[in-house]
């Protein structure tokens, strides 16, 4: 199974975030990747798209959260908002917390979604492997 990770991301006053989501984005996608490449969880789903929005309260009506499973294609597209001011605040392992967060999300949603899906076991594995930042700095 492959995670692709992308975002919609406001950055009409800095390039703080925008930088900052790149580089979590970057570690935790290739460490989901390496692990989970040859791993199976059910329901046929090869690919899951993870593209939190994360933007500044004025622009929300613009921006609404997306949650599709595409059963012929074998995936799932998920946007999920993050909080802006917090990401903005954030640290980088806060940041990768965030990050985390909003792909146990996702994660948690298409198992409720699809029953064939055994989302609680790729939802421990996510969370063992993240486990240093998950339990270190939720916030």
């Amino acid at each position: 199974m492959e995670f692709f990770i992308s975002s919609e991301i406001d950055g009409r006053f800095s390039q703080n975030v925008p930088d900052k989501f790149r580089r979590v984005r970057k570690s935790v996608g290739s460490i989901l990747n390496k692990h989970f490449l040859d791993k199976d969880y059910g329901a046929n789903i090869k690919s899951i798209g993870v593209i939190p929005i994360l933007i500044r309260t004025d622009l929300k009506e613009f921006y609404k959260e997306r949650k599709l499973y595409q059963k012929k294609q074998n995936s799932a597209d998920y946007r999920l908002y993050i909080d802006f001011e917090s990401f903005e605040k954030a640290n980088d392992d806060i940041a990768t917390n965030l990050l985390v967060q909003n792909i146990l999300a996702v994660v948690q949603d298409l198992g409720r979604k699809v029953s064939s899906f055994d989302a609680t076991s790729l939802e421990n594995e996510i969370k063992n492997l993240f486990s240093l930042y998950i339990s270190h700095n939720v916030h």
